[in-house]
């Protein structure tokens, strides 16, 4: 009996690979199964990249959410962004993406969807009476 996943060492002499084993795969079959593997770990390689950017996109949401909560950005002429930025440069140097211009697009897009979704609530509110409360 064959066991693929052991949690014994391999041990460090070269071991023979049986003449049955050979017959039973052949060369056909072990070149679709290592490309099998090539596209299982090329997927999960995918997977963890689409995992990573996710999450940072929630955190880039978070920063510019708690801009716009916080109301740092309404005083023009601050230097809020310039300071944020050359801050978390600081304190995270091998990290990219916080540039004055990044993060200024960070608060500006939470900012556009908070609007619309406002604007959304009241003409939803507005259709809702026109359609059950009609005179």
């Amino acid at each position: 009996m064959l066991h693929y996943c052991s949690l014994e060492p391999l041990p460090s002499q070269h071991v023979k690979i049986p003449d049955w084993f050979i017959a039973i795969i052949s060369e056909n079959d072990y070149r679709s199964w290592v490309k099998e593997l090539k596209q299982r770990y090329l997927s999960a390689r995918l997977k963890a990249s689409i995992d990573a950017n996710r999450t940072l996109l929630g955190y880039y949401w978070s920063l510019g959410r708690d801009i716009a909560d916080k109301q740092y950005a309404n005083t023009y002429g601050s230097g809020f962004y310039k300071t944020l930025s050359h801050d978390l440069r600081s304190e995270m140097p091998e990290e990219k993406g916080f540039s004055e211009s990044n993060i200024r697009y960070m608060y500006r897009f939470i900012s556009f969807i908070l609007n619309y979704l406002r604007i959304f609530h009241r003409v939803w509110k507005i259709l809702l009476r026109q359609i059950f409360y009609r005179v």
